[in-house]
């Protein structure tokens, strides 16, 4: 009876005689750290695996691999090669997995891999590729997983990855990609995971993901992304996990997740957000994590409660918390019965840095907070407005108020205009009202209306213009109405409004209701 200790030497030989680097080896050849300098010609033929990792080989020809058509895994990690000959693996239909990781490869092309129609896991990473041209990957239609990071690809092109509809992953994280092509992902309706961190995009298009419809996995952190537009992800609907931290990002745009309604994993972490739009999260029933920490965010709605709460793994942490009047919504919804509350420590005001927002007392969060104040709302000297002339009329509504108010105007169409509007009435971020484009029904009424958390006031200002060719637009119920709508419960703005309507209506010209520099709520009243 052989003893134990035989019995496992005998394994072990017979082990390394089946992967040896030799004819003796049987289905696979383990010739690893051999110090080759070209691919082995005295292997058996009908082997199915072959390692050639850690060698010096530096050029894959045609006839390497001649031999060994049954190979169904080939590894030639960790060579020195540069060159992959023409159809050098035209006699390995059998392949479905080859790895040529960290090696000197500058270019991908199709006459590489003519052959390979049933490869379905290709690994490129850690070369010098900077280029891959359309057509390369046509020659391999099952092929799953692809791997192309640690390289020096600097864009992605429309068609460079034609003829992979079956692709699942891409992983092309760790280059210096500055650019994504409208289509470079037409091809690829099957992908998964895509991988595009640490590289240099600065800009997320929304073409820039189209045809992504089954894509689950995002991964975009460590870029330079300074601004994402709306739309980018309209075309992910299926995305669980988006991973956006480590970037410039100031700003969600409007409805950018809205439609992610599967979205589970969501980091922004090392951003520069200073406000995140908890409602566009309202709808999205999936998510389990998420990450706003070390921002810039510097105040909560009461939305934000209601979203945090339902998700069981919460960091915003290191925020610039700024515990005003702001933040009283909030304050009154908390119950200390979520971790994220106690991570909620106040920056602003000063006699409050470094208190917990759940250990502040409510009436110390308006400490501070005035209420706005419109200081200006005129028009820039007393040109009249020509009609139909292609210049600029420029009105100020300035205002004040602790913390700095919302500027709403409402022109005589009254239809309210932000900062963000575009159209003949614009808001702009310093304040100037810029009326362009008038003609003669934009004669009329504007009102400017100055919010913010703890109350609102209310300005007005008429125009005219020369050769009315019809009455003003602004109706007595188009201004009450939207005038109600931007300041809810004031109720004393509606005999203003009709009080000042009237005058001016029964004139035959519009002018200016003030000249003052104060046209605040009390002037407006005296008018």
């Amino acid at each position: 009876m052989m003893k134990l200790p035989g019995v496992l030497m005998f394994l072990l030989v017979l082990g390394t005689a089946e992967s040896a680097c030799n004819s003796t080896c049987s289905t696979f050849c383990d010739c690893s750290n051999h110090g080759l300098t070209s691919v082995p010609r005295d292997l058996p033929t009908n082997i199915t695996r072959l390692d050639l990792q850690h060698n010096q080989i530096t050029t894959v020809g045609q006839l390497d691999f001649s031999r060994y058509r049954s190979l169904i895994t080939l590894d030639l990690g960790y060579n020195r090669i540069s060159t992959i000959g023409s159809q050098a693996f035209y006699q390995l239909s059998n392949l479905t997995k080859l790895r040529v990781s960290s090696n000197s490869l500058r270019n991908l092309t199709a006459s590489m891999f003519t052959g390979l129609a049933n490869v379905q896991e290709m690994i490129f990473y850690k070369n010098d590729i900077s280029d891959i041209q359309t057509g390369t990957f046509n020659p391999t239609p099952l092929l799953i997983r692809l791997l192309v990071h640690r390289n020096k690809l600097t864009s992605l092109k429309s068609g460079m990855f034609s003829g992979l509809e079956n692709l699942q992953e891409l992983w092309v994280n760790d280059n210096e990609i500055t650019n994504i092509q409208t289509g470079t992902f037409n091809s690829t309706s099957e992908l998964r995971i895509l991988s595009l961190s640490q590289n240099k995009l600065a800009t997320l298009r929304s073409d820039m993901f189209t045809d992504l419809k089954g894509l689950k996995y995002l991964y975009l952190y460590d870029n330079d992304i300074t601004s994402i537009h709306a739309g980018a992800f309209s075309s992910t609907s299926q995305l669980g996990i988006l991973h956006l931290y480590n970037n410039h990002i100031q700003s969600i745009p409007s409805n950018l997740l809205s439609n992610l309604l599967q979205l589970s994993d969501l980091k922004l972490s090392y951003n520069n957000l200073t406000d995140f739009p908890f409602e566009q999260l309202s709808n999205v029933q999936t998510i389990s994590t998420l990450k706003l920490d070390n921002n810039k965010m510097t105040t909560l709605p009461s939305l934000a409660y209601d979203i945090l709460s339902s998700i069981s793994d919460v960091n915003i942490d290191n925020n610039p918390w700024q515990c005003d009047c702001r933040m009283v919504d909030f304050k009154l919804k908390i119950t200390e019965s979520s971790p994220f509350e106690n991570r909620i420590t106040c920056s602003q005001p000063d006699n409050l840095s470094g208190l917990k927002l759940k250990d502040i007392k409510l009436e110390n969060l308006f400490l501070g907070c005035l209420e706005p104040k419109i200081v200006r709302f005129e028009r820039s000297g007393n040109v009249k407005l020509l009609q139909g002339a292609n210049i600029l009329e420029q009105v100020v509504c300035e205002a004040t108020g602790i913390p700095t108010p919302t500027i709403t105007v409402i022109p005589p169409a009254g239809l309210n205009t932000t900062a963000e509007s575009n159209g003949i009435v614009t808001v702009e971020e310093n304040s100037n009202v810029i009326i362009q484009n008038i003609i003669a029904a934009d004669a009329g009424l504007y009102g400017c209306i100055a919010s913010s958390p703890i109350g609102s006031t209310f300005a007005v200002l008429s125009t005219e213009v020369v050769n009315p060719v019809s009455p003003p637009r602004f109706t007595l119920p188009v201004f009450a109405g939207s005038v109600s709508g931007a300041v809810a419960g004031t109720i004393a703005i509606g005999a203003i409004i009709l009080a000042i309507w009237c005058r001016a209506r029964a004139k035959t010209r519009f002018v200016a209701l003030s000249t003052e520099s104060d046209v605040d709520l009390t002037t407006v009243t005296q008018l």
